[in-house]
């Protein structure tokens, strides 16, 4: 399902879909090709050690010019979901689903962010 998402009708409206053979489905590996680049290059980097090296002296000479925006960025989509019924743009669930769903999303995003970090 989560390779290949067109081939799964969660989020299709099955009720006014003509009825589709899913053998003439055809499949795109377009979307494909950079992440399998850069998970290759992961995969790769733990294997060799004059990549492993490359890559920390990349982050060496890069370390210098952090910025701190991206601690602010994560919680750009929450003030966008309170945010845009103040400029008129109604929303589909009410203030206080809309403030359960942030809070679970964010629970959830947090722990998987923390425990595959550590």
């Amino acid at each position: 399902m989560f390779l290949f998402p067109n081939l799964s009708y969660g989020q299709i409206d099955t009720a006014n879909m003509e009825m589709q053979d899913s053998v003439n489905v055809k499949i795109s590996f377009k979307p494909f090709i950079i992440p399998a680049v850069l998970i290759s290059y992961g995969v790769a980097t733990k294997i060799s050690e004059p990549l492993r090296k490359w890559d920390y002296n990349i982050a060496d000479k890069t370390a210098k010019y952090s910025i701190k925006a991206d601690d602010y960025i994560q919680y750009a989509s929450h003030v966008a979901v309170f945010g845009l019924n103040f400029i008129g743009i109604k929303s589909k669930h009410n203030l206080r689903d809309r403030t359960f769903i942030v809070a679970a999303s964010s629970i959830i995003t947090a722990l998987i962010v923390q425990t595959s970090k550590r």
